[in-house]
């Protein structure tokens, strides 16, 4: 239940909706009179920022907060329109998802087996995204470590976007993430770069380039930035873990660290929080480790060799002689010595590409006995017209139930990709529901659905568009 908003509150936020949206849109608004909360979802949606839902809810979030005079009232009002949203159903009657975060978290408990793929978050190509994290979820890895801060500059991985910037994450970023956590994967989100600020190197996208000196780093400009940053991800919080940085050297990062942590935990991150320092910083947070512990912050120092850390997340970052050819023996160690751990090795985690194949097969248990996928199965339907939205909805058959890359459903004619269609849910004997810009019979001939699996894409070529196409047969698309 939303709670009752005080005069003050109303009028801070009627200030700043009109800021964000034209009084003449406001007014067609008011006069459609929405009937219940999926109506008013559509009418508003065009007129905010933001390609998912999720994407809008974090934006929402985030311009809203300065009409609140604490974060623990903020917290109570975003958490009583989250409540609203999940009662809302699609054009068939069953419940929308939004974007994850209904009705409970989708991070277990399991022992974290994660892999360190440094540019995975930033990358330009989404579909490489998609396709990685069906690799290493097929290979027996729970979880992704990344940058979102990932250095740039002249000459410098022409293949990343900016993940971020000074107080929220971008749009490419962001869709990255739904694609890991659609995955199955548990994104562990490194959200500062103290390494490329520590050895100078490129442009640091949350400062627009490289501060004065490492201690600028830790300003409290920096600090309330930081925190702006924390509040934008609140639509992530029940899905991702959070790493606040990497190898920072600098003492003053641990006091930083344990601002943004109390941060965290005051506006409701509930999941994981970890750090990672180095040099003269190790002395600095062993002072506040207490305090630290307190907030369950976790330590994941970079570890090099066979040894077993004394940290509870063994952390192999920046060991430089573990490689494809020793692999399969230290994750062994790591798997024996009960702790969770990060993976980390050059190769690994600088690739732009597929990861090389020593590293998906290490030796971890595989999925489980979950149907193949051979294209021959039952259950896919092209509906040209949905029964109350008037568009396009594709169904999948229900062996692809769990299993598909929802951002991978895509549109395409002639080789080329027309559109990503949007995911709406499981339903109709537990199939994947998916929902088009346009009714069936505005796409021409030749169409055909494609959608990806464990690393491998298939196609449905559409005799008819304008019609009803049931039970068609797949076709694996080469690569």
């Amino acid at each position: 239940m939303i709670p009752a908003l005080t005069k003050t509150e109303k009028t801070k936020l009627a200030g700043i909706i009109l800021g964000e949206i034209s009084p003449s849109a406001v007014l067609f608004i008011v006069l459609s009179r929405p009937q219940n909360t999926k109506e008013l979802i559509a009418l508003l949606g065009p007129f905010i920022p933001g390609d998912t839902l999720r994407e809008k809810i974090a934006y929402a979030f985030t311009v809203t907060r300065p009409a609140f005079d604490s974060d623990a009232r903020f917290r109570e009002v975003a958490e009583g329109v989250l409540d609203k949203l999940r009662g809302v159903t699609d054009d068939e009657g069953e419940p929308v998802e939004v974007d994850g975060e209904a009705p409970a978290s989708g991070i277990t408990a399991d022992k974290l087996k994660a892999v360190m793929a440094t540019p995975m978050f930033v990358m330009r190509d989404n579909s490489v995204v998609r396709r990685q994290a069906a690799q290493l979820k097929a290979a027996g890895y729970n979880a992704v470590a990344s940058l979102v801060d990932l250095q740039t500059g002249e000459g410098q991985r022409d293949y990343i976007i900016r993940g971020r910037m000074a107080t929220k994450l971008t749009d490419g970023c962001m869709t990255n993430l739904d694609a890991v956590i659609e995955a199955g994967l548990v994104p562990i989100v490194i959200i500062r770069n103290d390494w490329a600020v520590r050895t100078g190197s490129g442009h640091v996208p949350s400062i627009g380039g490289q501060p004065d000196s490492q201690a600028d780093f830790y300003s409290a400009t920096r600090l309330r930035y930081e925190k702006d940053f924390c509040e934008a991800m609140a639509a992530y919080f029940q899905d991702i873990h959070i790493q606040l940085s990497i190898e920072p050297e600098h003492p003053a990062s641990a006091d930083f660290a344990l601002q943004l942590a109390r941060h965290l935990r005051t506006i409701g991150f509930e999941n994981r929080i970890f750090v990672n320092p180095y040099s003269a910083a190790v002395a600095a947070h062993e002072k506040i480790r207490s305090e630290l512990v307190a907030l369950d912050v976790e330590w994941a120092r970079s570890h090099h060799g066979d040894s077993v850390p004394i940290d509870p997340v063994w952390n192999t970052d920046g060991d430089t002689a573990l490689n494809g050819n020793n692999i399969a023996t230290r994750v062994a160690a790591m798997e024996a010595s009960g702790k969770d751990w990060i993976l980390w090795t050059h190769s690994l985690a600088n690739s732009r590409g597929d990861f090389p194949a020593e590293y998906l097969d290490v030796g971890l248990p595989a999925l489980g006995a979950l149907p193949t996928i051979i294209g021959t199965e039952s259950g896919f339907l092209w509906k040209p017209v949905g029964e109350n939205s008037g568009k396009l909805r594709v169904l999948l058959p229900e062996v692809w139930t769990g299993k598909v890359d929802r951002g991978s459903v895509e549109l395409w004619r002639g080789g080329e990709r027309i559109e990503t269609l949007a995911s709406t849910g499981v339903a109709n004997g537990n199939r994947e529901h998916f929902q088009a810009k346009k009714p069936g019979g505005a796409y021409n001939s030749g169409v055909e659905v494609r959608a990806t699996e464990g690393g491998r894409t298939w196609a449905w070529a559409i005799p008819n568009p304008a019609g009803r196409n049931e039970n068609l047969k797949a076709e694996r698309v080469a690569r």
